[in-house]
């Protein structure tokens, strides 16, 4: 009997995994000094006005009775600490596997790590904040940030909140969503446009390093496919290989491009991206990855007109397979994880979505030079 590996996403730091990086579906580790002990040593306050989300609707808040007793004292001492009565502490009404979010009043944000492995992400967090901020990328600048447990036995950040309009899915272009996708791509030209090689000095972001041959033998020893298969699939990877993909320099990547991370203005612009937990150094198109394949023709060439101003011509004419190859893997390696039917949070949680949505992609009338990425034998 085989023993099987989460590909659940994981950043390796000192010889250990821990969850983090984009999608869920990726290994990553990381370059650079293993980080040990509290980084912080005392409470990080900074003036300015982080991330947060507003919800479309007030009244679906939870007030601070509904806070998991483990997390309690800790809430109550930082709603202290920032002048927040108890009456106006309210549970976020969407909530992630990770952080437990809680709103303390109209002004702020506090995130807490649901378990001690995951607070290395919001340290990653609070280091990635202050570097995109600098470089002019639409998010906001943590309030506080705190990981000494001083005030109780959890880590947390504080960000203020943002006030905009949030998206329950991402239009198409047709339905109007050029706004959208033009805004977006403006921010995330400008985010991976941050170099790994240039940025020597950023110490808890990860580089993802991604394997076929590894993720195909626990598919293949665990069950999920044959060693037919196997071998088809290993060709379908080296012919998207050999037009193009995996070849671009490592970027910062938000790791994490979906509707509820990011915040919309009146005019229907993206004026903000938030939540860089899953922040990591990679191939731009793992961005792009999250989204459905269904819609990938037109997010690629929505990207593309951005693109074109930074990427080199080799780069830009190998978008789609790169964005393809990353689309396979996090579908194949979802298949090593545990069935899920969050598909309210994320239309890829099911197990199977992933391979489903590939698969339906090339049933329809796709673009031939789609339709060349396709491995015919």
């Amino acid at each position: 009997m085989s023993t099987r590996t989460s590909w659940s996403g994981h950043l390796r730091v000192g010889g250990s995994l821990d969850a983090s990086c984009c999608h869920g579906a990726d290994r990553c580790t990381r370059a650079g000094p293993s980080l040990s002990g509290p980084i912080v040593e005392s409470p990080v306050t900074v003036k300015g006005s982080p991330c947060g989300v507003v919800p479309a609707e007030k009244g679906d808040e939870v007030d601070v009775s509904a806070v998991p007793d483990e997390f309690a004292d800790t809430v109550r001492a930082v709603a202290r600490r920032f002048g927040v009565p108890d009456r106006e502490v309210t549970v976020a009404p969407r909530q992630g596997q990770v952080n437990l979010t809680i709103y303390l009043g109209s002004d702020l944000v506090l995130r807490l790590p649901r378990q001690r492995r995951f607070e290395e992400r919001l340290v990653k967090e609070a280091e990635v904040i202050g570097l995109v901020r600098d470089r002019g990328i639409p998010t906001a600048e943590l309030v506080s940030f705190d990981a000494t447990h001083e005030l109780g036995d959890n880590s947390y950040i504080v960000l203020e909140r943002l006030h905009g309009r949030e998206i329950g899915d991402l239009p198409s272009l047709a339905d109007g969503g050029d706004r959208i996708y033009g805004s977006l791509f403006e921010i995330l030209t400008g985010l991976h446009a941050i170099r790994r090689d240039v940025e020597t000095s950023v110490r808890s972001v990860g580089t993802a390093d991604f394997s076929v041959e590894e993720l195909l033998d626990e598919l293949t020893s665990g069950g999920e496919i044959g060693r037919t298969q196997a071998g088809w699939l290993q060709r379908w990877f080296s012919l998207l290989e050999s037009r193009g993909a995996r070849r671009s320099e490592p970027v910062l990547l938000h790791g994490d491009v979906m509707p509820s991370n990011l915040i919309l203005n009146d005019s229907g612009d993206v004026s903000a991206i938030i939540d860089w937990g899953s922040a990591c150094w990679g191939e731009p198109m793992r961005d792009l990855a999250g989204f459905r394949t269904s819609a990938l023709p037109d997010v690629v060439d929505a990207y593309r007109q951005v693109a074109c101003r930074q990427r080199t011509p080799a780069e830009v004419a190998a978008l789609e397979a790169s964005v393809l190859w990353y689309q396979l893997f996090f579908a194949l390696a979802k298949l090593l994880g545990r069935p899920s039917s969050s598909e309210t949070r994320n239309w890829s949680a099911p197990r199977g979505a992933r391979l489903l949505e590939i698969l339906r992609f090339f049933t329809t009338a796709v673009p031939d030079r789609w339709r060349q990425l396709l491995q015919q034998d």
